[in-house]
Protein backbone atom coordinates (compact mmCIF):
# COMPACT_ATOMS: atom_id res chain seq x y z
CA UNK A 1 0.00 0.00 0.00
CA UNK A 2 1.22 3.51 -0.85
CA UNK A 3 -0.06 7.04 -1.23
CA UNK A 4 0.98 10.63 -1.82
CA UNK A 5 1.66 12.49 1.42
CA UNK A 6 -0.62 15.51 2.04
CA UNK A 7 -1.77 17.46 5.12
CA UNK A 8 -5.10 15.60 4.95
CA UNK A 9 -3.53 12.11 4.72
CA UNK A 10 -2.02 9.87 2.08
CA UNK A 11 -5.14 7.87 1.13
CA UNK A 12 -3.46 4.46 1.41
CA UNK A 13 -5.78 1.53 0.83
CA UNK A 14 -6.14 -0.94 3.73
CA UNK A 15 -4.01 -4.05 3.35
CA UNK A 16 -4.42 -7.64 4.51
CA UNK A 17 -1.43 -9.15 6.31
CA UNK A 18 -3.01 -12.61 6.78
CA UNK A 19 -0.63 -14.32 4.27
CA UNK A 20 2.33 -13.34 6.48
CA UNK A 21 0.80 -14.26 9.86
CA UNK A 22 1.13 -17.70 11.45
CA UNK A 23 -2.39 -19.02 12.07
CA UNK A 24 -1.59 -20.95 15.27
CA UNK A 25 0.34 -18.12 17.02
CA UNK A 26 -1.06 -14.93 15.48
CA UNK A 27 2.48 -13.53 14.96
CA UNK A 28 4.29 -12.64 11.77
CA UNK A 29 6.48 -15.28 10.14
CA UNK A 30 10.07 -15.43 11.45
CA UNK A 31 12.36 -13.07 9.60
CA UNK A 32 9.45 -10.93 8.34
CA UNK A 33 8.62 -7.36 9.40
CA UNK A 34 6.21 -4.67 8.19
CA UNK A 35 7.48 -1.09 8.08
CA UNK A 36 6.10 2.31 7.12
CA UNK A 37 8.57 4.23 5.00
CA UNK A 38 8.61 7.66 3.42
CA UNK A 39 10.38 8.62 0.20
CA UNK A 40 10.87 11.89 -1.62
CA UNK A 41 10.47 11.18 -5.33
CA UNK A 42 11.26 14.71 -6.58
CA UNK A 43 14.57 14.64 -4.71
CA UNK A 44 17.37 17.04 -5.73
CA UNK A 45 19.90 14.18 -5.40
CA UNK A 46 19.70 10.52 -6.25
CA UNK A 47 20.48 9.46 -2.67
CA UNK A 48 17.02 10.63 -1.53
CA UNK A 49 15.44 8.34 -4.11
CA UNK A 50 16.76 5.06 -2.63
CA UNK A 51 16.83 5.86 1.07
CA UNK A 52 14.01 6.31 3.57
CA UNK A 53 13.68 9.71 5.27
CA UNK A 54 10.89 11.54 7.05
CA UNK A 55 9.92 15.12 6.02
CA UNK A 56 11.77 17.83 7.87
CA UNK A 57 8.50 19.56 8.78
CA UNK A 58 7.36 16.55 10.88
CA UNK A 59 4.89 13.74 10.37
CA UNK A 60 2.19 11.70 12.17
CA UNK A 61 1.57 8.02 11.40
CA UNK A 62 -1.71 6.32 12.37
CA UNK A 63 -2.35 2.55 12.48
CA UNK A 64 -6.04 1.60 12.65
CA UNK A 65 -6.90 5.13 13.77
CA UNK A 66 -4.32 5.30 16.60
CA UNK A 67 -1.25 7.47 16.37
CA UNK A 68 1.92 5.34 16.52
CA UNK A 69 4.52 7.94 15.49
CA UNK A 70 4.82 11.68 16.05
CA UNK A 71 7.88 13.58 14.86
CA UNK A 72 7.99 17.32 15.49
CA UNK A 73 10.46 19.78 13.99
CA UNK A 74 13.49 20.48 16.18
CA UNK A 75 13.40 23.74 18.11
CA UNK A 76 17.13 24.51 17.82
CA UNK A 77 17.78 23.01 14.40
CA UNK A 78 15.98 25.43 12.06
CA UNK A 79 12.87 23.24 11.85
CA UNK A 80 14.88 20.14 10.96
CA UNK A 81 14.17 16.71 12.43
CA UNK A 82 17.11 15.02 14.06
CA UNK A 83 19.11 12.95 11.60
CA UNK A 84 18.93 9.78 13.70
CA UNK A 85 15.11 9.85 13.75
CA UNK A 86 14.90 10.63 10.05
CA UNK A 87 16.80 7.45 9.12
CA UNK A 88 14.66 4.96 11.06
CA UNK A 89 11.43 3.64 9.47
CA UNK A 90 8.42 2.84 11.66
CA UNK A 91 8.12 -0.88 12.44
CA UNK A 92 4.40 -1.68 12.81
CA UNK A 93 4.87 -5.44 13.24
CA UNK A 94 3.80 -5.39 16.96
CA UNK A 95 0.51 -3.72 15.98
CA UNK A 96 -0.37 -6.48 13.49
CA UNK A 97 -0.45 -9.30 16.03
CA UNK A 98 -3.78 -11.05 16.54
CA UNK A 99 -5.18 -13.82 18.75
CA UNK A 100 -4.18 -17.38 17.80
CA UNK A 101 -6.43 -19.10 15.23
CA UNK A 102 -8.23 -15.84 14.52
CA UNK A 103 -10.44 -16.08 11.42
CA UNK A 104 -11.61 -13.28 9.11
CA UNK A 105 -9.28 -10.64 10.54
CA UNK A 106 -10.06 -7.12 9.26
CA UNK A 107 -7.65 -5.30 6.98
CA UNK A 108 -5.15 -2.93 8.57
CA UNK A 109 -5.47 0.77 7.76
CA UNK A 110 -2.37 2.99 7.81
CA UNK A 111 -2.51 6.75 7.30
CA UNK A 112 0.17 9.48 7.36
CA UNK A 113 -0.32 13.22 7.74
CA UNK A 114 2.28 15.97 7.31
CA UNK A 115 2.60 19.57 6.22
CA UNK A 116 5.32 19.36 3.61
CA UNK A 117 7.22 22.30 2.20
CA UNK A 118 6.06 23.89 -1.03
CA UNK A 119 7.55 22.22 -4.07
CA UNK A 120 8.34 18.93 -2.28
CA UNK A 121 6.55 15.70 -3.12
CA UNK A 122 6.64 12.80 -0.69
CA UNK A 123 5.16 9.34 -0.89
CA UNK A 124 4.45 6.97 2.01
CA UNK A 125 4.08 3.24 1.78
CA UNK A 126 3.82 0.02 3.77
CA UNK A 127 6.75 -2.27 2.97
CA UNK A 128 7.17 -5.97 3.71
CA UNK A 129 10.75 -6.51 4.90
CA UNK A 130 12.47 -9.88 4.89
CA UNK A 131 15.69 -10.34 6.86
CA UNK A 132 18.32 -11.84 4.55
CA UNK A 133 21.82 -12.87 5.77
CA UNK A 134 24.81 -11.80 3.73
CA UNK A 135 25.55 -15.25 2.16
CA UNK A 136 21.97 -15.50 0.92
CA UNK A 137 22.15 -11.93 -0.36
CA UNK A 138 25.24 -12.81 -2.38
CA UNK A 139 23.50 -15.87 -3.85
CA UNK A 140 20.53 -13.73 -4.85
CA UNK A 141 22.87 -11.32 -6.59
CA UNK A 142 24.69 -14.02 -8.54
CA UNK A 143 21.56 -15.95 -9.61
CA UNK A 144 18.45 -13.73 -9.70
CA UNK A 145 19.69 -10.29 -10.81
CA UNK A 146 19.26 -9.70 -14.57
CA UNK A 147 20.72 -9.93 -17.11
CA UNK A 148 21.41 -13.64 -16.69
CA UNK A 149 23.84 -15.09 -19.22
CA UNK A 150 23.07 -18.38 -20.86
CA UNK A 151 26.47 -19.80 -19.93
CA UNK A 152 29.61 -18.80 -18.00
CA UNK A 153 31.55 -18.74 -21.29
CA UNK A 154 29.17 -16.13 -22.70
CA UNK A 155 29.51 -13.98 -19.58
CA UNK A 156 33.31 -14.25 -19.74
CA UNK A 157 33.36 -13.28 -23.43
CA UNK A 158 31.10 -10.27 -22.82
CA UNK A 159 33.18 -8.97 -19.88
CA UNK A 160 36.42 -9.56 -21.81
CA UNK A 161 35.17 -7.64 -24.84
CA UNK A 162 34.16 -4.77 -22.56
CA UNK A 163 37.70 -4.59 -21.12
CA UNK A 164 39.27 -4.74 -24.61
CA UNK A 165 36.96 -1.98 -25.82
CA UNK A 166 37.96 0.17 -22.84
CA UNK A 167 41.67 -0.37 -23.54
CA UNK A 168 41.24 0.50 -27.21
CA UNK A 169 39.31 3.68 -26.37
CA UNK A 170 41.96 4.65 -23.84
CA UNK A 171 44.69 4.42 -26.49
CA UNK A 172 42.64 6.41 -29.05
CA UNK A 173 42.18 9.24 -26.54
CA UNK A 174 45.94 9.79 -26.56
CA UNK A 175 46.02 10.23 -30.35
CA UNK A 176 43.71 13.27 -30.37
CA UNK A 177 44.59 16.94 -30.38
CA UNK A 178 44.05 17.36 -26.67
CA UNK A 179 47.54 17.62 -25.21
CA UNK A 180 46.18 17.65 -21.66
CA UNK A 181 44.50 14.26 -21.99
CA UNK A 182 45.55 11.89 -19.20
CA UNK A 183 46.47 8.33 -20.06
CA UNK A 184 45.10 5.71 -17.68
CA UNK A 185 47.16 2.53 -17.83
CA UNK A 186 45.12 -0.66 -18.32
CA UNK A 187 45.84 -1.95 -14.84
CA UNK A 188 43.58 -3.93 -12.53
CA UNK A 189 44.47 -3.88 -8.85
CA UNK A 190 43.74 -7.18 -7.11
CA UNK A 191 43.40 -5.43 -3.75
CA UNK A 192 39.98 -4.24 -2.62
CA UNK A 193 39.84 -0.40 -2.29
CA UNK A 194 37.50 -0.66 0.73
CA UNK A 195 39.01 -3.34 2.98
CA UNK A 196 42.54 -3.18 1.47
CA UNK A 197 42.63 -6.98 1.35
CA UNK A 198 42.60 -9.44 -1.54
CA UNK A 199 39.46 -9.49 -3.63
CA UNK A 200 37.54 -12.75 -3.33
CA UNK A 201 34.51 -11.96 -5.55
CA UNK A 202 35.15 -9.18 -8.03
CA UNK A 203 32.15 -6.91 -8.75
CA UNK A 204 31.39 -3.60 -10.46
CA UNK A 205 28.46 -1.36 -11.36
CA UNK A 206 26.52 -1.77 -14.61
CA UNK A 207 26.86 1.94 -15.38
CA UNK A 208 30.55 2.19 -14.39
CA UNK A 209 33.03 2.91 -17.23
CA UNK A 210 36.22 1.76 -15.47
CA UNK A 211 37.76 -1.72 -15.46
CA UNK A 212 38.82 -1.67 -11.81
CA UNK A 213 36.69 -3.94 -9.60
CA UNK A 214 36.05 -4.25 -5.87
CA UNK A 215 35.15 -7.02 -3.43
CA UNK A 216 31.41 -7.68 -3.40
CA UNK A 217 31.08 -8.67 0.26
CA UNK A 218 33.13 -5.71 1.49
CA UNK A 219 31.08 -3.28 -0.60
CA UNK A 220 27.70 -4.52 0.71
CA UNK A 221 28.91 -4.52 4.32
CA UNK A 222 30.28 -0.97 4.02
CA UNK A 223 27.32 0.40 2.02
CA UNK A 224 24.73 -0.62 4.62
CA UNK A 225 26.30 1.59 7.29
CA UNK A 226 27.77 4.34 5.10
CA UNK A 227 26.99 8.02 5.77
CA UNK A 228 24.58 9.93 3.54
CA UNK A 229 27.28 11.26 1.21
CA UNK A 230 28.69 7.75 0.61
CA UNK A 231 25.42 5.79 0.66
CA UNK A 232 25.60 3.06 -2.05
CA UNK A 233 28.32 4.75 -4.11
CA UNK A 234 30.93 3.03 -6.23
CA UNK A 235 34.24 3.05 -4.32
CA UNK A 236 36.15 3.63 -7.58
CA UNK A 237 34.25 6.36 -9.47
CA UNK A 238 31.81 7.54 -6.73
CA UNK A 239 28.80 7.05 -9.02
CA UNK A 240 25.41 5.89 -7.68
CA UNK A 241 25.45 2.13 -7.30
CA UNK A 242 22.32 0.67 -5.67
CA UNK A 243 22.10 -3.05 -5.02
CA UNK A 244 20.11 -3.93 -8.14
CA UNK A 245 22.82 -2.33 -10.35
CA UNK A 246 25.63 -4.58 -9.07
CA UNK A 247 27.21 -7.19 -11.32
CA UNK A 248 29.92 -9.81 -10.91
CA UNK A 249 32.88 -9.30 -13.24
CA UNK A 250 33.54 -12.74 -14.73
CA UNK A 251 36.73 -11.68 -16.49
CA UNK A 252 38.34 -10.34 -13.32
CA UNK A 253 37.22 -13.39 -11.32
CA UNK A 254 38.92 -15.66 -13.89
CA UNK A 255 42.14 -13.66 -13.43
CA UNK A 256 41.90 -14.07 -9.65
CA UNK A 257 41.50 -17.84 -9.93
CA UNK A 258 44.60 -18.20 -12.10
CA UNK A 259 46.80 -15.63 -10.34
CA UNK A 260 46.31 -16.82 -6.77
CA UNK A 261 47.16 -20.39 -7.74
CA UNK A 262 50.41 -19.53 -9.52
CA UNK A 263 51.46 -16.27 -7.84
CA UNK A 264 49.56 -15.84 -4.57
CA UNK A 265 51.39 -12.60 -3.74
CA UNK A 266 50.36 -10.79 -6.93
CA UNK A 267 48.64 -7.44 -6.38
CA UNK A 268 48.38 -5.98 -9.89
CA UNK A 269 47.90 -7.17 -13.50
CA UNK A 270 48.21 -5.25 -16.76
CA UNK A 271 45.77 -5.90 -19.62
CA UNK A 272 46.72 -6.00 -23.32
CA UNK A 273 44.12 -4.26 -25.50
CA UNK A 274 44.66 -6.41 -28.58
CA UNK A 275 43.67 -9.88 -27.43
CA UNK A 276 42.74 -9.40 -23.77
CA UNK A 277 45.81 -11.17 -22.38
CA UNK A 278 47.26 -10.05 -19.08
CA UNK A 279 50.45 -10.35 -17.02
CA UNK A 280 51.40 -9.77 -13.40
CA UNK A 281 53.21 -6.45 -12.95
CA UNK A 282 53.34 -6.04 -9.17
CA UNK A 283 53.61 -8.38 -6.20
CA UNK A 284 53.49 -7.97 -2.44
CA UNK A 285 56.77 -8.12 -0.54
CA UNK A 286 57.17 -11.10 1.79
CA UNK A 287 57.00 -10.47 5.52
CA UNK A 288 59.95 -10.91 7.88
CA UNK A 289 58.58 -14.25 9.16
CA UNK A 290 58.24 -15.61 5.62
CA UNK A 291 61.76 -14.51 4.74
CA UNK A 292 63.18 -16.17 7.84
CA UNK A 293 61.33 -19.42 7.08
CA UNK A 294 62.54 -19.43 3.49
CA UNK A 295 66.21 -19.19 4.49
CA UNK A 296 68.16 -22.44 4.74
CA UNK A 297 68.91 -23.32 8.35
CA UNK A 298 71.38 -26.17 7.60
CA UNK A 299 74.70 -25.13 5.98
CA UNK A 300 76.57 -27.41 3.64
CA UNK A 301 78.32 -30.42 5.18
CA UNK A 302 82.02 -29.93 5.89
CA UNK A 303 81.93 -26.19 5.43
CA UNK A 304 83.77 -23.81 7.72
CA UNK A 305 80.53 -22.23 8.75
CA UNK A 306 79.10 -25.56 9.94
CA UNK A 307 82.22 -26.34 11.98
CA UNK A 308 82.09 -22.92 13.62
CA UNK A 309 78.42 -23.41 14.49
CA UNK A 310 79.16 -26.85 15.98
CA UNK A 311 81.94 -25.43 18.18
CA UNK A 312 79.74 -22.62 19.39
CA UNK A 313 76.93 -25.07 20.10
CA UNK A 314 79.21 -27.34 22.16
CA UNK A 315 80.53 -24.37 24.13
CA UNK A 316 77.00 -23.20 24.82
CA UNK A 317 76.01 -26.68 26.03
CA UNK A 318 79.08 -26.78 28.31
CA UNK A 319 78.21 -23.42 29.83
CA UNK A 320 74.65 -24.62 30.37
CA UNK A 321 75.86 -27.73 32.23
CA UNK A 322 78.16 -25.65 34.45
CA UNK A 323 75.37 -23.22 35.18
CA UNK A 324 73.08 -26.13 36.08
CA UNK A 325 75.69 -27.51 38.53
CA UNK A 326 76.10 -24.10 40.15
CA UNK A 327 72.36 -23.83 40.58
CA UNK A 328 72.19 -27.27 42.23
CA UNK A 329 75.09 -26.40 44.56
CA UNK A 330 73.48 -23.13 45.58
CA UNK A 331 70.18 -24.91 46.18
CA UNK A 332 71.88 -27.47 48.47
CA UNK A 333 73.65 -24.70 50.43
CA UNK A 334 70.40 -22.83 50.89
CA UNK A 335 68.75 -26.04 52.07
CA UNK A 336 71.51 -26.71 54.65
CA UNK A 337 71.32 -23.14 55.98
CA UNK A 338 67.57 -23.45 56.22
CA UNK A 339 67.92 -26.64 58.27
CA UNK A 340 70.35 -24.91 60.65
CA UNK A 341 67.99 -22.00 61.09
CA UNK A 342 65.08 -24.34 61.76
CA UNK A 343 67.13 -26.24 64.38
CA UNK A 344 68.15 -23.00 66.10
CA UNK A 345 64.58 -21.79 65.95
CA UNK A 346 63.37 -25.03 67.47
CA UNK A 347 65.84 -24.66 70.35
CA UNK A 348 64.80 -21.06 70.86
CA UNK A 349 61.13 -21.92 70.94
CA UNK A 350 61.49 -24.75 73.51
CA UNK A 351 63.25 -22.53 76.12
CA UNK A 352 64.06 -25.51 78.34
CA UNK A 353 67.49 -26.43 79.80
CA UNK A 354 70.57 -24.91 78.15
CA UNK A 355 70.46 -21.52 76.44
CA UNK A 356 71.46 -21.94 72.74
CA UNK A 357 73.86 -19.72 70.84
CA UNK A 358 72.41 -16.29 70.20
CA UNK A 359 69.84 -16.42 72.98
CA UNK A 360 69.57 -13.21 75.04
CA UNK A 361 69.62 -13.07 78.82
CA UNK A 362 66.43 -11.69 80.34
CA UNK A 363 68.43 -9.70 82.93
CA UNK A 364 71.40 -8.17 81.10
CA UNK A 365 70.03 -8.66 77.53
CA UNK A 366 73.39 -9.98 76.32
CA UNK A 367 73.56 -12.79 73.81
CA UNK A 368 75.39 -15.91 74.99
CA UNK A 369 77.34 -18.69 73.36
CA UNK A 370 76.18 -22.27 73.38
CA UNK A 371 75.39 -23.46 76.95
CA UNK A 372 76.05 -19.95 78.24
CA UNK A 373 73.00 -19.99 80.53
CA UNK A 374 69.75 -21.76 81.38
CA UNK A 375 65.98 -21.37 81.12
CA UNK A 376 63.33 -21.67 83.79
CA UNK A 377 61.25 -24.60 82.55
CA UNK A 378 61.04 -28.29 81.86
CA UNK A 379 59.37 -30.72 79.52
CA UNK A 380 57.33 -33.30 81.39
CA UNK A 381 56.97 -36.93 80.35
CA UNK A 382 53.61 -36.21 78.70
CA UNK A 383 55.22 -33.55 76.48
CA UNK A 384 53.84 -30.56 78.41
CA UNK A 385 56.10 -27.52 78.70
CA UNK A 386 55.95 -25.73 82.09
CA UNK A 387 57.82 -22.85 83.68
CA UNK A 388 58.09 -19.12 83.02
CA UNK A 389 60.95 -19.66 80.48
CA UNK A 390 63.00 -16.76 81.86
CA UNK A 391 66.57 -16.84 80.53
CA UNK A 392 69.62 -16.35 82.82
CA UNK A 393 73.22 -16.27 81.78
CA UNK A 394 75.46 -17.98 84.35
CA UNK A 395 76.85 -14.68 85.55
CA UNK A 396 73.41 -13.17 86.25
CA UNK A 397 72.25 -16.51 87.70
CA UNK A 398 75.04 -16.46 90.29
CA UNK A 399 74.30 -12.83 91.20
CA UNK A 400 70.54 -13.30 91.49
CA UNK A 401 69.08 -12.96 95.03
CA UNK A 402 67.16 -15.74 96.78
CA UNK A 403 64.03 -13.61 96.75
CA UNK A 404 64.06 -13.81 92.96
CA UNK A 405 65.17 -17.42 92.41
CA UNK A 406 64.08 -19.11 95.61
CA UNK A 407 66.00 -21.91 97.33
CA UNK A 408 66.42 -23.97 94.15
CA UNK A 409 69.93 -23.51 92.80
CA UNK A 410 72.15 -25.24 90.27
CA UNK A 411 75.46 -24.79 88.49
CA UNK A 412 76.86 -25.26 85.04
CA UNK A 413 78.91 -28.22 86.32
CA UNK A 414 75.75 -29.90 87.61
CA UNK A 415 74.06 -29.38 84.22
CA UNK A 416 77.03 -30.89 82.40
CA UNK A 417 77.08 -33.87 84.77
CA UNK A 418 73.38 -34.58 84.20
CA UNK A 419 73.89 -34.32 80.46
CA UNK A 420 76.85 -36.72 80.67
CA UNK A 421 74.65 -39.24 82.52
CA UNK A 422 72.17 -39.14 79.61
CA UNK A 423 69.50 -37.01 81.31
CA UNK A 424 68.01 -33.75 80.06
CA UNK A 425 69.09 -31.06 82.56
CA UNK A 426 66.45 -28.54 83.63
CA UNK A 427 65.84 -25.96 86.32
CA UNK A 428 62.87 -23.88 87.50
CA UNK A 429 62.12 -21.11 89.97
CA UNK A 430 60.87 -22.40 93.27
CA UNK A 431 57.67 -20.42 92.75
CA UNK A 432 57.20 -22.02 89.30
CA UNK A 433 57.49 -25.58 90.62
CA UNK A 434 54.59 -27.80 91.56
CA UNK A 435 54.87 -30.66 94.06
CA UNK A 436 55.29 -33.01 91.14
CA UNK A 437 58.16 -30.90 89.77
CA UNK A 438 59.84 -30.78 93.22
CA UNK A 439 59.65 -34.56 93.49
CA UNK A 440 61.16 -35.01 90.02
CA UNK A 441 63.89 -32.46 90.77
CA UNK A 442 64.98 -33.57 94.30
CA UNK A 443 63.88 -37.19 94.36
CA UNK A 444 61.30 -39.00 96.50
CA UNK A 445 61.86 -36.74 99.53
CA UNK A 446 61.11 -33.63 97.55
CA UNK A 447 63.43 -31.60 99.79
CA UNK A 448 66.76 -30.01 98.81
CA UNK A 449 69.97 -31.01 100.45
CA UNK A 450 71.77 -28.52 102.65
CA UNK A 451 73.17 -25.88 100.39
CA UNK A 452 75.47 -22.99 101.19
CA UNK A 453 73.73 -19.73 100.64
CA UNK A 454 76.09 -17.54 98.57
CA UNK A 455 74.45 -14.42 100.04
CA UNK A 456 74.41 -15.54 103.64
CA UNK A 457 76.55 -13.63 106.18
CA UNK A 458 79.00 -15.02 108.69
CA UNK A 459 78.26 -15.14 112.45
CA UNK A 460 80.60 -12.35 113.24
CA UNK A 461 79.10 -10.03 110.61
Amino acid sequence: AKGLLTPHGCNMAPFDCSPFVTFTTGCLHPGVAVEVRCLRFDAPEWRYEIRHSWPESGISVFVDGQRRLLLRPGENESLAIREEEAKVPLDISPYLMRPPMYINAPATAVDCKATVKRGERWICGVVLVRTMPLPQLLRELTTNVPPIHSSPAEALAQDKSRVMKWCAGNIESMRGDDEMAAFTPPVIRLTDPISLTRITKAARGVDCDHIQTFDLESFITAAKGAPAKRYWCCPVCDCPLPFHRLRLDTFCNSILQVVFKGEPRATEVTISGKDGTWRVTDTELPTEDERSRSRSRTPKRGSERKRTIDVLRRQEEKHERLAEKEKKKEAEERKAKLKEKLAALKLKTTKVGWMPTGAACSVCSKEVEDKGGLFCGRKRDNGELVGCHTAYCWKCFRKAKPAELGKVRTTKTEFEGLEADGADPWWMHEKCMTPEDRTDYYGEDGEPEDQVDPHASFAWE
